[in-house]
């Protein structure tokens, strides 16, 4: 170390404010003793590992987190964040300043400096403590005056503040102007309010609103009136804010976060848990005094504010869905779960709703999402339920089973058609409302909306049932599900919704294994529910195979456990440094035994097996190598044959290899006159699948790995000229019973 290092060290280590040195890699290289004093860290927690792994798991300081991820990944830009940090003797706030780390003239890094503003942010929450005191007291002659003579029409002090301040301000009338307005509601209240006293039910929703009328103050919005167990909300009006959609939003997912507070106090006091669901539109509506002259209300009306009630009756509890008008009027980065669409009356069209869990600075606002999850049941239990439109039940009962279920979730396995959205009415002894969620490859995941007084006698039953299934035996079914058939990328687009444009991932499902063959973005729709930690085969390591591990929602569940076999791998080590290749910066931010889960890395072999599973494998034909792997399972087997290139000695060992299969899945990519061009690419034909399939008495036959340019028609066309009801072109979602 030369003498300027030296020095410049020794200046770092007495600094008082905290410096911390990260490298790009995400490997914090250097803290001085105040960046420990103000962390609460010790030096051997932080010098020489990653940053993720120093702090993981402390969702309570995911603001101070992200800014310093932020800084890491958007290279050279200085920046400056004041974020809360959460300690051992309390909340600290936090200033944070990232500059780019040089070294012999290159960007190496990032340099953090950390301060300790706690004492001056509580300085400065005093000064304004008194000045709103002032101004509150100046706000009370203008209160007084107006209650006097107008007793029970205005009530917030912005609408109070509009009326004196405009000389037609007590006139009946209104203006048209583009504002944001937020409806809310409780999830089965109308059941709820049946069961309790009149006085419960009161002090419940007394409390529940004074806590939501504090997070709606906070972002400036104005309450027009409480509907029954709803609130309606004008953001935007009367003070103009040209950020009214953002204050909106961020009102929204306060609210939901003061959710948790509320239902503490709830059980506290005997009373049942609420969830509420926000609809959001920002649109051109009326705004003014409406009524006559004896009676007027300030509010809003028009088919924007319709439409909002419209997004609301989508949500389910603790859900927040905003048009497209708010999402295109919000500037700040928008956390987004999922993108809906929906046609609701009055629109005249799809629209496009978005699923909002968090908001960024200069609000940093985010919901604490628990991904539930289901309990499988070892025997689906059967369920009648109906269709429930608006306020209406179907007449007819429809027949399904509960696959899965948690205490406010479940998958709806049924042949009848649903859609996302769908409200549905289950009969469970009392009248189970639930809402669909979503469409988990052949099930349906539904979340319960309104629970009725048997609901816990029912689980009781579920749970009960599950236990002696369980201790009967096993299920015994052997299932393949396609989750993504498309070969080389991903697509998408209306042309491509029957086949699907998810590349390569099919899950097995034997017992209670749950295997799947390859990980490419089709494993981004598996159903998440599995009775065993589930296990992925990997045929070969080419992009469209693996490009699902990074976001598979289990990897990144702590300590939940995962195997991945990896071909052409002598042993563990060499197998996860052949990942490690794949997922690691520069190209993806953390690598995969980074992620949380308990992952098991494991090199193929000629025969394992996974529970009751035999696994055989054989070399594919492939540029650079493949897999073809063989699940047999109680007298039953399955072959995938995925990036395979037919060739003479190939085609031999192939036919031994899949003689008597019940199910093969057949790499078809090319047609014979595309084949001839790119021979060599490591892809077959539909046709050389057929002379397999009659050589050795295969007794269903799957092609799989479509071709980009091969839309639904393309696809149709070509499974129609096949004329056998033992061959198809794969579909995403297709559930095949062994």
């Amino acid at each position: 170390m030369d003498r300027n290092q030296i020095i410049q060290n020794s200046i770092v280590s007495d600094m008082s404010e905290g410096v911390m040195t990260i490298r790009f890699n995400g490997v914090i290289e250097q803290v001085n003793g105040a960046a420990l004093a103000i962390l609460e860290k010790k030096e051997e927690e932080l010098t020489g590992n990653t940053f993720l792994r120093a702090f993981f798991g402390g969702e309570e300081n995911d603001a101070f987190i992200q800014c310093v991820l932020d800084a890491v990944y958007e290279k050279g830009k200085r920046k400056e964040n004041y974020v809360p940090y959460q300690t051992s003797q309390g909340i600290k706030q936090l200033r944070v300043v990232s500059s780019c780390l040089h070294e012999k003239g290159e960007m190496i890094g990032v340099l953090l400096v950390i301060s300790d503003i706690t004492e001056l942010t509580e300085m400065r929450d005093a000064v304004r403590a008194m000045e709103k005191i002032q101004k509150l007291n100046r706000q009370l002659e203008l209160r007084n005056r107006v209650l006097q003579e107008t007793f029970g029409r205005y009530l917030s002090d912005d609408v109070v503040k509009e009326i004196l301040d405009s000389p037609d301000g007590w006139k009946l009338g209104g203006q048209r102007q583009r504002l944001t307005v937020l409806m809310s509601d409780l999830r089965g209240f109308t059941a709820m309010s049946e069961r309790m006293k009149p006085q419960d039910l009161i002090n419940m929703l007394n409390h529940y609103f004074g806590e939501m009328y504090e997070e709606i103050e906070r972002y400036r919005g104005t309450l027009i009136e409480f509907m029954g167990d709803g609130m309606l909300v004008v953001f935007g009006a009367p003070t103009w804010r040209e950020n009214h959609a953002s204050d909106a939003v961020a009102a929204a997912v306060g609210m939901q976060k003061r959710m948790e507070a509320v239902n503490r106090w709830n059980m506290k006091h005997g009373y049942e848990p609420l969830a509420m669901g926000i609809g959001i539109n920002s649109d051109e509506m009326i705004l003014g005094n409406i009524g006559s002259e004896k009676r007027t209300k300030y509010g809003v009306l028009g088919a924007a504010v319709n439409l909002a009630g419209r997004i609301e009756s989508y949500t389910t509890g603790g859900q927040i869905l905003i048009s497209p008008g708010t999402r295109e009027a919000v500037r700040e980065e928008l956390n987004v779960r999922q993108t809906l669409s929906v046609s609701p009356k009055g629109v005249g069209g799809e629209i496009f709703l978005s699923d909002v869990v968090g908001i960024g600075a200069p609000y940093n606002l985010r919901l604490n999402l628990k991904d539930e999850e289901l309990t499988a049941l070892p025997t689906p239990t059967p369920v009648r339920f109906a269709r429930v439109e608006g306020k209406h039940t179907e007449e007819s009962w429809l027949a399904g089973s509960i696959a899965a279920v948690s205490e406010d979730e479940a998958l709806l396995n049924t042949g009848e058609s649903l859609s996302v959205l769908d409200n549905l009415l289950l009969d469970i002894g009392g009248s189970l409302y639930a809402k669909v969620t979503k469409i988990d490859r052949g099930s349906f995941r539904i979340r319960f909306t309104a629970k009725p007084p048997c609901f816990s006698e029912w689980m009781d039953r579920l749970s009960r049932e599950s236990a002696d299934s369980t201790e009967d035996g096993e299920v015994s079914d052997f299932t393949l599900t396609v989750l993504g058939a498309r070969g080389s990328m991903a697509v998408g687009g209306p042309e491509y919704s029957e086949y699907g444009g998810s590349t390569s991932c099919y899950l097995v499902q034997a017992g209670k294994e749950s295997i799947f063959l390859d990980a490419g973005s089709g494993l981004l729709s598996s159903p998440g529910v599995f009775q065993k930690p589930p296990v992925i085969l990997l045929s070969h390591l080419h992009l469209d195979h693996v490009i699902g591990l990074g976001m598979f929602p289990r990897l990144a569940q702590k300590g939940k456990a995962c195997s991945l076999y990896v071909p052409f791998c002598e042993d563990e080590q060499q197998a996860r440094d052949k990942l490690n290749k794949l997922y690691a910066p520069p190209f993806w931010p953390v690598m995969l035994d980074q992620l949380g889960a308990d992952l098991h890395i494991l090199p193929v072999t000629e025969h394992f097996h996974i529970g009751e599973v035999e696994v055989e494998t054989m070399p594919g034909s492939h540029p650079g190598g493949s897999v073809v792997y063989k699940l047999r399972y109680r007298g039953k087997s399955i072959v995938y044959a995925t990036d395979y290139e037919h060739e003479k000695t190939a085609d031999e060992q192939l036919a031994a290899f899949c003689k008597d299969a019940e199910l093969v899945l057949y790499d078809a990519q090319f047609e014979e006159e595309e084949y001839a061009r790119k021979k060599g690419f490591g892809h077959s034909t539909a046709q050389k699948g057929l002379k397999l399939m009659d050589q050795v008495g295969i007794r269903r036959i799957l092609f799989i790995h479509h071709d980009t340019h091969c839309t639904d028609r393309i696809l149709r066309q070509r499974e129609a000229e096949l004329k056998s009801d033992r061959v198809a072109y794969a579909k995403e979602g297709q559930i095949l019973i062994l």
